[in-house]
C-alpha cells in the first residue's frame, strides 16, 4: 500500500524529512541531553526514546530526559 495516498504535501515532506533522520542519526546514536553513545543494550532494554522538536528528530536516554523535564519545571520554564 502506498502511504503516499494517505498524506498531503507536508506530511510527505515530514515524513521523508524523519526518515532522512533516522539514517544520519543511525551513525550518530549519541543522548541529546548527556552526549553519551546510545547502545543497542539502550534500545532493546527500552531506556531511550527518541523526541521531536519542530521537524528535527533527537534520540535520548529516558532518565535524561526525565531529569531535563525536572530541572525545566523546578525552573519554571515550559517542559
Amino acid at each position: 500500500m502506498n502511504m503516499d495516498l494517505f498524506m498531503n504535501p507536508v506530511e510527505r515532506q515530514r515524513a521523508a524529512t524523519y526518515y532522512q533522520q533516522m539514517n544520519d542519526m543511525a551513525d550518530e546514536r549519541s543522548c541529546k541531553f548527556c552526549q553519551k553513545q546510545i547502545t543497542d543494550q539502550d534500545q532493546e532494554n527500552n531506556n531511550m526514546t527518541m523526541l521531536q522538536s519542530s521537524d528535527c528528530f533527537h534520540q535520548v536516554h529516558i532518565e535524561c530526559l526525565k531529569e531535563n523535564a525536572i530541572k525545566k519545571y523546578s525552573e519554571n520554564e515550559q517542559v
